[in-house]
């Protein structure tokens, strides 16, 4: 049967463990807090980056290093223990197109940014004036019927409706408007709480253009997401972020001239001269 500890024994233990915990106190409130020990035993402050995925099995690279793979319930990545500076991050995934972008990580903060990859292959299903009855497709009468979808899309198209296609379209506290063919998004809410993307360092803003290398005719937010832009381009229908903190993605939805575009219920519907496209992602 074990002996009770002395009272002396309790004390001298007592005060061991008051000793370990003003020495470690410190230790841990520093590591808390970003503070690190560098080369040359030299304190060094720390960042980290926060980088949101829409998809699971996408590969995240930091600087070209393999950071990891996005799961269906853990689709972000937060990497920690950065040195501030500049630092290259990479989104991949097969089928998709590649995310990129360069962010700054500061001494004690958590850069975060949302990435987007499109299809490579987008399927755009044609809406046609017309559709044949299902119940009597195997019928020797076809029962052919007026779309109804035929006729809302050719409304969003109609001449009279063409500049809902271009005033600002307004989401939450950000504005989008159209100045001389450019995009900018302007933020309207309170300060303290403006999107990281619009601070290219510790200084932010309030409105971002949107470097799309051609006039825009037709713009709107992507459907599902504040932070990326439709646009109808010379060259095509394409999707821009507005996160300028380094060069912007911009990713195609289809290529060609004289496209154009409108959005109704989260659904994008492309005209191509006399046929109306519904883009499935």
């Amino acid at each position: 049967m074990m002996q009770p500890l002395s009272r002396k024994r309790r004390t001298w233990y007592l005060l061991a463990c008051f000793v370990i915990f003003i020495i470690m106190a410190p230790v841990i409130i520093l590591y808390a807090t970003g503070y690190r020990l560098g080369e040359s035993f030299q304190i060094t402050r720390t960042g980290g980056l926060y980088i949101a995925s829409a998809y699971s099995g996408a590969q995240i690279y930091v600087d070209d290093i393999f950071i990891k793979e996005t799961r269906l319930f853990q689709k972000n990545a937060l990497i920690q223990n950065l040195k501030p500076g500049l630092y290259k991050v990479r989104v991949t995934k097969d089928g998709l197109y590649d995310w990129e972008k360069e962010l700054r990580v500061f001494t004690e903060t958590v850069t975060d940014a949302h990435s987007f990859m499109l299809p490579r292959e987008i399927t755009l299903i044609e809406i046609t004036p017309t559709i044949q009855d299902e119940e009597n497709a195997s019928s020797s009468i076809k029962k052919v019927e007026k779309n109804p979808q035929y006729e809302i899309v050719l409304e969003l198209f109609n001449p009279k409706n063409i500049a809902s296609s271009t005033e600002p379209k307004i989401l939450g506290k950000l504005s989008l408007e159209n100045i001389s063919g450019q995009i900018h998004a302007i933020w309207l809410g309170k300060e303290e709480s403006r999107p990281t993307y619009f601070c290219l360092t510790e200084v932010c803003r309030d409105e971002v253009t949107l470097k799309t290398g051609g006039r825009v005719g037709s713009f709107d937010f992507f459907p599902g997401r504040d932070d990326l832009v439709v646009l109808a381009l010379p060259s095509g229908i394409y999707v821009s972020e507005i996160d300028d903190r380094s060069k912007q993605n911009i990713q195609p939805i289809i290529e060609g001239s004289n496209l154009d575009f409108r959005i109704e219920n989260n659904s994008i519907y492309i005209k191509d001269g006399k046929k109306y496209y519904q883009v499935s992602f």
